[in-house]
């Protein structure tokens, strides 16, 4: 979305959805920010790495997709950016296990276990 469109958006009850800028301006640095990457292009990602290099906010920011090409995509763009992936089975969450570019797993409440916590939190 470009800020024309977002501009026009509100929720359900009637509250404007701010930009991303809006958010940092309104609550500042004081805050840790996961931004949830549904699309990554080389645009979004030149403009999210021009934000930050701007704003000064990498310390306080983290990525989270569902899609390993987009962390892969941003890893050299916005290498000190934490990379959250968010993954929705066994064989994604077996391969974020090992990706350099993944810094946090995520995984959805249905796949909760003792065994899989272990390991996401072994695989660093």
């Amino acid at each position: 979305m470009v800020d024309s469109q977002i501009d026009n958006l509100e929720t359900k009850s009637g509250t404007k959805v701010l930009k991303v800028s809006e958010v940092f301006d309104k609550f500042g640095t004081d805050v840790k920010y996961v931004l949830d990457l549904r699309y990554t292009s080389e645009r979004n990602q030149e403009a999210l790495r021009k934000f930050l290099e701007e704003n000064g906010n990498e310390d306080v920011i983290s990525v989270a997709c569902n899609y390993f090409s987009g962390l892969r995509a941003l890893e050299s763009s916005l290498p000190d950016v934490t990379k959250i992936f968010m993954c929705q089975d066994e064989a994604s969450y077996n391969e974020a296990r090992f990706a350099d570019y993944v810094d946090t797993i995520s995984v959805n409440k249905d796949m909760m276990s003792e065994e899989l916590c272990k390991g996401a939190h072994e695989y660093d």
